[in-house]
């Protein structure tokens, strides 16, 4: 049971795909395996006082914001940049930037050749 006062911990490692809860600090164990994708929390509350609290300084999340060079995941102004053309022309019905075209056509022929980078992330 939990009463008032009493901290519940969850610990979500996407390494290992498991869910587990802890009381005051003590592990009750895995509550959930095999977890994958993406995820969306949630929290219900069952009477009227009930409050949750997210402790930035209890997070873990080794590698997060680790800039990975030329991966998708980083990106330069200049990238966002040439994004916005594309969708402006996509949306006005515009023929293309000719830079992104010709960077389509290189992703295109690498991925036919099976050539594509794939990173780790």
């Amino acid at each position: 049971r939990f009463g008032q006062g009493d901290v519940i911990g969850v610990t979500l490692d996407m390494d290992r795909g498991t869910l587990s809860f802890s009381k005051n600090g003590l592990d009750l164990g895995v509550a959930f395996d095999g977890l994958g994708g993406e995820l969306y929390p949630a929290v219900a509350f069952y009477n009227q006082g009930q409050q949750v609290s997210l402790l930035p300084s209890t997070f873990s999340c080794p590698g997060a914001g680790v800039v990975i060079a030329d991966s998708p995941m980083s990106v330069s102004i200049q990238n966002a940049v040439e994004l916005s053309e594309v969708m402006g022309s996509m949306k006005c019905r515009r023929p293309l930037p000719e830079p992104a075209v010709r960077q389509m056509h290189q992703a295109y022929t690498e991925w036919c050749n099976n050539t594509t980078i794939r990173y780790m992330t």
